[in-house]
């Protein structure tokens, strides 16, 4: 669900480092070292409040989904 390159430039374009977003995420760091290494995702509602807080859409660092 996250692509972790496009989360990084996003986290990167908002100048925050892991440690400033996790911390107003409400999150551990670990949490958003697992999403930027696509290890494991980020739900949808935490999803939309990194976008919020890196001001930018949900849709610029999500995958795109493949309909079969």
């Amino acid at each position: 669900m996250i692509d972790g390159t496009k989360f990084v430039k996003c986290r990167k374009a908002a100048n925050l480092t892991q440690t400033e977003l996790a911390k107003q995420m409400g999150v551990a760091v670990p949490v958003l070292q697992r999403a930027e290494w696509e290890v494991k995702d980020l739900s949808l509602p935490m999803a939309a409040i990194a976008a919020h807080i890196m001001g930018c859409k949900i849709e610029d660092f999500l995958k795109p989904v493949k309909m079969s």
